[in-house]
């Protein structure tokens, strides 16, 4: 039978609901489903080179509740050999349609040209090279989007090489000016595309190999360190939360994410049984994440491992953390423990007044709503004290883990110690941070040499 005769294979109604192409595990069948809402009948168009193999008749899922859900299984030894590389199209009552859920696509070849644009059957693994979705919730995230070509093509860029990498590679400047996180992201996206041209041998090398690297050693990626709070903002923050008829409840996690230098994921993910009483530890081994999930993007809270591998650890419990974590566990005792249970686990230290664990966006907030209040406060004071006032700096979750850096980086000379509790995957994130934190005890440093050294 003639290679490109499809006829060899067997076409039945599909048996699943998953739109797109589905693979079986077997890989003797595929499933290929669409969504066709008021049409009566529909049909996948297969081609091969440009040239149609053969138009085959969808199912509707009627039986399964879905009348509007059209689909076909094609079944057979050798069934991913031969529809590898080719292209499909749906067609309903004369009117074409694309794949909203395809893995791959031709037809737009030529810039600015609109050519028929069809999906492409594809089955063979992606190598991610370990790349990672990083657990962000979708709430926190602002994301850029960049097409490649469009990005330099037009004259109005101004570069040598308009619609290439090299052309985007001369853009670089103006995209650090929106912050090495945003190149990040960029980065994130070319990388798989260049990569899928070099396994279709269309480029022999993937130019987006080791740039991250080195913009971020060009740039600087460690110097935009954010500021950690002074000693004595840190004092008036928290002394004001604790004495507050109002914000008084928010003291016990502000003290624990000041007191252990734990991502807001992982403070907020924290389980009773993840606390030693007795000898004092707290061990992070997971944090509390959210994921927008469904066409209403609604946040649903998952578990997801530490951000790095570094950041499975175990914190010691200094005295006041210790006593934030038991003045909740009575508080829970009398009002009722966190019932919530998030991918099997449950027992959560922290909850809000509905029961519920805690976000990061509630912290943040309530961070905000104290310090505004306490800012108000305190120029009104200093005025009537004829003072300068002491005034807290925006600052969010993550102010307070670079708060407790801080503060350790000044008690502290061993940088490997300091790494392990804060769980830095990069030595030179520690480092920075060091830096920063005993330049600011250079002045202090010389006057106690100058004391202590009574030789001049």
């Amino acid at each position: 039978m003639r290679q490109d005769a499809i006829e060899q294979f067997e076409i039945k109604p599909a048996k699943g609901l998953t739109e797109g192409v589905t693979l079986s595990e077997e890989k003797t069948n595929v499933e290929v489903l669409f969504f066709c809402k008021e049409h009566k009948e529909c049909r996948l168009l297969v081609y091969r080179d440009q040239k149609l193999l053969k138009k085959i008749k969808m199912f509707p899922r009627t039986e399964a509740g879905a009348p509007d859900l059209f689909g076909v299984r094609l079944c057979g030894e050798g069934i991913v050999d031969f529809l590898q590389g080719c292209e499909y199209v749906f067609e309903a009552e004369k009117q074409i349609f694309q794949d909203p859920y395809m893995k791959a696509t031709r037809g737009r070849n030529r810039f600015g040209h609109k050519g028929k644009l069809r999906g492409k059957f594809e089955f063979s693994e992606f190598d991610w090279s370990g790349e990672h979705r990083k657990p962000i919730a979708f709430e926190d995230m602002i994301l850029y989007q960049c097409h490649l070509r469009g990005f330099t093509k037009h004259n109005s860029s101004g570069v040598k090489a308009p619609g290439t990498f090299s052309g985007f590679c001369e853009k670089l400047r103006y995209l650090e000016k929106l912050g090495i996180n945003t190149l990040g992201v960029i980065h994130t996206l070319l990388r798989p595309t260049f990569q899928l041209a070099v396994r279709d041998n269309i480029i022999y090398k993937n130019p987006a190999d080791g740039v991250m690297k080195e913009i971020s050693r060009k740039a600087g990626k460690n110097k935009g360190i954010r500021h950690a709070l002074t000693i004595e903002q840190q004092r008036a923050f928290m002394d004001y939360t604790a004495n507050h008829p109002v914000y008084c409840h928010w003291w016990a996690i502000f003290t624990i994410l000041l007191g252990t230098g734990c991502r807001v994921g992982e403070a907020t993910g924290l389980r009773w049984e993840d606390l030693d009483f007795e000898k004092r530890l707290i061990s992070i081994n997971h944090e509390l994440v959210y994921y927008a999930i469904g066409a209403k993007r609604k946040s649903e809270a998952h578990i997801s491992l530490p951000k790095t591998e570094a950041g499975i650890r175990v914190i010691p419990m200094m005295d006041i953390v210790y006593d934030a974590f038991q003045l909740l566990y009575e508080e829970q005792e009398e009002n009722g423990f966190n019932t919530e249970v998030i991918d099997g686990m449950s027992g959560f230290v922290f909850c809000n007044r509905y029961g519920k664990t805690l976000k990061g966006g509630p912290i943040n907030k309530a961070i905000k709503r104290v310090t505004n209040s306490y800012n108000n406060e305190e120029i009104i004071n200093a005025k009537k004290e004829n003072r300068e006032p002491l005034i807290l700096p925006d600052f969010s979750c993550h102010h307070l883990r670079h708060t407790f850096c801080t503060r350790l980086c000044e008690n502290e000379s061993n940088l490997k110690v300091i790494q392990t509790i804060m769980g830095h995957k990069n030595i030179e994130t520690t480092m920075d941070i060091y830096a920063e934190a005993t330049g600011t005890k250079l002045q202090e440093t010389m006057e106690m040499l100058s004391i202590k050294l009574d030789v001049f």
